[in-house]
Order: C-alpha cells, then structure tokens, then sequence
C-alpha cells in the first residue's frame, strides 16, 4: 500500500520525467525507488562517469534534482 509521500513522490517523478527523461512511467517501474535505481546503475564499458557527461543538460539537472530530493526525503 502506497502512502502519501510515496504518491507525492511519484507524482514529481511523472512531472520530471514528462519535462527531461519520458521514462517514468507505474507501468515500466513499480515504484519511484525502482526507477531511480535503474538510473544509478546504469552501466556500459566506459562507467556511469562516462554516461553521465553524454547526457543532455536538462537530463544533467534533472538526475541532480531527483537525488536531492530522494535524500532530502
């Protein structure tokens, strides 16, 4: 059972991912958490360090917005 934080949550997630990555989605990812994990581990040969400098800008602030505020709550 999800509770209000989590529908927050995943509520912002959507907005985010609407706006920069169009990935989120309940049907892809059962919860927020799975979502962002995915994104974290990432991984080809070169290492996440490499992926993450070929992401566009807003993907950049977007990936920076969702930690912070997956730390922050």
């Amino acid at each position: 059972m999800m509770t209000k934080l989590d529908n927050q949550l995943q509520i912002i997630y959507q907005i985010f991912s609407i706006i920069y990555l169009n990935s989120y989605s309940l049907s892809s990812y059962r919860t927020v958490f799975e979502y962002q994990t995915s994104f974290l581990l990432l991984n080809n040969q070169y290492g996440f360090y490499h992926l993450f400098i070929l992401l566009p800008l807003l993907e950049k602030l977007q990936f920076i917005l969702s930690t912070l505020l997956g730390i922050f709550y």
